[in-house]
């Protein structure tokens, strides 16, 4: 990895300033040497009853802390070849002091002397036990070399053969604990409690495969892997590697990393994406600290978050995303791990289980439709499959024989239910999800069995995996097939009571569910099921939360079907009736709130347009909450304005859909359009809660503008004898104007632009003062031309129509348009 500046800490490694921090808490410092000790002796298989420790360190201990009364022949730190007494000092070296009478010589040497004179340490030395003076700092070799010799000569004063002493420093302390990462992992200042080292991943795999079988097509892939994370410049991507669970992508990216032996000490590894995103922070805070992070089961939503840390911190930080979404794939730094073929895969059995008959090896491979760890499972548990490996169908034999006897009735349960939903919320936030699921009226199990289940599965067989807060059965084989029970467990008896009582929340994911791993049956059953629901919708439906929640999941999961039904529903819906289902309770509010977002989402595809504008219109008539920012009748208005409408739809065809709506208009949509004229030219904030603004490029180049600009003034005066003909005044095209001219984007237009406009909008009386500013303002500068205009519209315009809300300009969105992009 790329590293600039001082040098930086890896992950996995402690350092001296790790143990100098001790300096100030002697019981720490204390508790770490105890600790180093009794990890040293569990390493060499030393009995407890040798090791003598003590955490006190406020009562007289005779100047020792800690006694390991036998010799470790063979201890590979050179440290214990002998029986050894331990002093231990939390304190900088500067205070090693002697206590002597004012006037006698003190210094260093003396206080070391003395440390070896003191009453229990002096009987040890007697007894043959070799000195250890561990201290919380750091000393330079030639001062070490001293110290060493000073207690040498003092310990060769009380036993002429006394082993030689040894003085062990704060580095060197780290450097010993460094072998343990448990200890590591408790003392490092970088959160390590909820990581994994490369080793420990390793482990997990090993212990069901042991010998690691290289597929040749997946080289490359492993190569990228390595420059990633090897490369000598800052990296500010993150290296994503995509495929369906129980390919073998996280043991193959654990093997191309175990290939460097200096990444052991950087590689942090989690399952949990919550705590890869807590790591990441975490050492981008921490600038003497660089790491490598394999987030494992890593979701789009959470790979775009890291990725923002990395410009911050990306010499001293890398990451390796794995996923099983595939969303997005194929992007910049996306690579996609296929399935195994069955020949790969029966290489991989014939390495790891050479006493199964070459028969058994072969079909099983077939049988696992190219997902490893399914194979590896069916080879461990061959005494399980009949003698003659006959299968009648995939399902017959993985649900009615293997599932069966490979898990328990409960097992086999659990792993049913987590199959219902892609994946199910079991912790934090989202835990709400599995308990909702199992309080479902023809299911009725409890969540903490569940999770007992999926702890248990998790590694062996696997059929249940972890990603962070989520649940979820994998291989993909196994999920289809535990879907199809459970189908047959919990719907097929009663699929309307168990439809019905779904919660609206689940119902996209389940709708997915059935239509990736279904039969055409359940499909049928499904659509034909909401179909008939939500054609059996009324007024007073829309009023009801829980109704118009479950209508919007159904939308979004198949907007071509059930988006005329929402506005045919709103459209045959009495005005009057619709206001007071939505003013009449919060119920009503909220689910009018739903509405506004759904349409307000909808309205950026293309083929969608239409209907969201016709819903948005419907509710705008309906207006119950005309002080919110996005309210239905803002959000509609915006969806015609020039620039930033959130549509992708160019500027004239949404206003030619205006036109043709307008052609027979009642005062009521006629008052609307005359309030439409403030959105029009309004280049500041949408206030969407929903929708991103679409940019379409530069503007004033675009072979449309001229037209544009005509369009706008046709629209003009169109308003202007839609206003004769309704009397209605003339200050909404007024308070356009001014919009129209505060706006950093009128730039585009000039001027002349702006004297159509007025001629063409305003009644009579306003023409000459409006034209006798322009023309002033011509021969002056634009700022000038710009107060003039403003001063005189604010001074004709009466108080109700002037602007509520404060222009671009005092925005501070202008800017945007300076760079000459504007949108539609």
């Amino acid at each position: 990895m790329f590293v600039r500046g001082r040098a930086m800490k890896p992950v996995w490694l402690l350092d001296g300033d790790d143990v100098i921090r001790f300096q100030s808490d002697s019981a720490g410092f204390v508790r770490f040497v105890n600790n180093l000790l009794a990890a040293q002796a569990r390493a060499v298989s030393l009995q407890d009853r040798h090791l003598h420790l003590n955490q006190k360190d406020t009562e007289a201990d005779g100047g020792v802390d800690a006694v390991i009364d036998c010799a470790v022949p063979g201890d590979p730190t050179g440290r214990l070849g002998v029986p050894t007494c331990w002093q231990f000092k939390a304190s900088p070296t500067t205070n090693i002091k002697a206590r002597v009478p004012k006037g006698e010589e003190g210094g260093q040497e003396v206080a070391l002397r003395q440390e070896v004179n003191k009453p229990y340490v002096r009987r040890l030395i007697e007894g043959g036990h070799g000195y250890r003076f561990c201290i919380a700092d750091d000393l330079a070799a030639e001062k070490k070399g001293a110290w060493e010799g000073w207690l040498l000569n003092a310990v060769r004063a009380i036993h002429p053969t006394a082993p030689a002493p040894q003085v062990l420093t704060a580095s060197d302390l780290a450097h010993w604990a460094n072998r343990y990462l448990l200890l590591v992992r408790e003392y490092s200042t970088v959160a390590l409690s909820a990581v994994s080292s490369l080793s420990e991943w390793q482990r997990e795999f090993t212990a069901i495969t042991p010998t690691f079988v290289p597929v040749g097509r997946w080289d490359q892939t492993a190569q990228m892997i390595r420059d990633h994370v090897g490369t000598q410049h800052p990296v500010t991507t993150i290296l994503t590697v995509q495929g369906e669970a129980g390919v073998g992508k996280s043991r193959f990216v654990c093997e191309a990393l175990l290939v460097n032996e200096g990444l052991h000490a950087l590689v942090a590894v989690t399952s949990d994406e919550k705590v890869a995103l807590e790591f990441a922070q975490h050492v981008s805070r921490n600038p003497q600290t660089r790491a490598i992070l394999v987030a494992d089961e890593c979701s789009l939503e959470y790979r775009d978050r890291l990725e923002r840390l990395l410009p911050a911190c990306g010499n001293r930080l890398c990451v390796v995303a794995i996923d099983n979404s595939l969303k997005r794939q194929g992007a910049s730094g996306e690579m996609r791990l296929e399935h195994l073929q069955p020949g790969d895969i029966e290489t991989i059995l014939e390495r790891n289980f050479l006493t199964l008959p070459a028969d058994r090896r072969r079909s099983y491979a077939s049988l696992a439709q190219g997902f490893v760890r399914l194979a590896v499972d069916l080879c461990r548990r061959d005494w399980q499959v009949p003698a003659d490996g006959r299968i009648d169908s995939l399902f017959g034999f993985f649900h009615d024989h293997y599932l069966r006897k490979r898990l328990q009735p409960e097992e086999l349960q659990a792993v049913e239910l987590v199959s219902l939903l892609p994946r199910i919320g079991y912790r934090d936030e989202v835990g709400h999800e599995l308990e909702r699921v199992c309080a479902h009226p023809q299911i009725a199990l409890r969540p903490i069995d569940v999770v007992q289940v999926a702890t248990k599965l998790k590694q062996s067989p696997g059929f249940i995996a972890f990603a962070g807060r989520y649940l979820y059965v994998t291989p993909r084989l196994i999920a289809k097939v535990a879907f199809e029970a459970a189908w047959n467990r919990w719907v097929g008896p009663d699929p309307d009571r168990f439809l019905g009582h779904l919660a609206p929340e689940f119902l996209d994911r389940f709708i997915e569910r059935v239509q990736v791993d279904g039969t055409e049956p359940m499909r049928a059953i499904v659509s034909d099921f909401f179909f008939a629901w939500a054609s059996k919708l009324g007024p007073p439906d829309l009023g009801r939360e829980d109704s118009i929640l479950r209508l919007v999941r159904l939308v979004e999961v198949r907007p071509n079907d059930f988006l005329p039904v929402l506005r045919g529903l709103l459209e045959r819906t009495p005005i009057d009736e619709l206001r007071g289902r939505h003013s009449a309770s919060e119920e009503g509010a909220q689910a009018r709130r739903q509405l506004v977002w759904l349409a307000e989402k909808v309205a950026c595809f293309p083929e969608f347009f239409s209907d969201a504008e016709r819903i948005l219109l419907q509710l705008t008539r309906a207006e119950t909450e005309a002080d919110l920012g996005n309210s239905a009748s803002r959000v509609w208005a915006s969806l015609f304005r020039i620039v930033l409408s959130g549509s992708s739809i160019p500027f004239p065809e949404r206003l030619s859909l205006l036109e043709r709506r307008l052609e027979n208009a009642d005062s009521v949509l006629l008052t609307l359009a005359l309030g439409l004229l403030d959105e029009i030219f309004v280049d500041g904030p949408v206030w969407r809660l929903a929708a991103p603004p679409w940019f379409l490029g530069d503007f004033r180049r675009n072979s449309g503008f001229q037209r544009t600009r005509s369009i706008c003034t046709n629209v003009a005066k169109q308003c202007s004898r839609w206003r004769r003909a309704s009397r209605r005044p003339a200050a909404p095209l007024l308070t356009a104007s001014k919009c129209l001219l505060s706006s950093d984007s009128f730039r585009f237009y000039g001027r002349d632009f702006w004297q159509k406009f007025v001629q063409s909008s305003t009644p009579p009386r306003f023409r000459t003062p409006c034209s006798r500013a322009s023309r002033q303002g011509s021969r002056s500068s634009w700022k000038s031309f710009v107060s003039r205009i403003g001063v005189l519209i604010t001074n004709i315009i009466p108080a109700p129509y002037l602007p509520r809300r404060k222009s671009s300009c005092e925005i501070g969105i202008g800017p945007l348009f300076r760079t000459g992009f504007t949108a539609g």
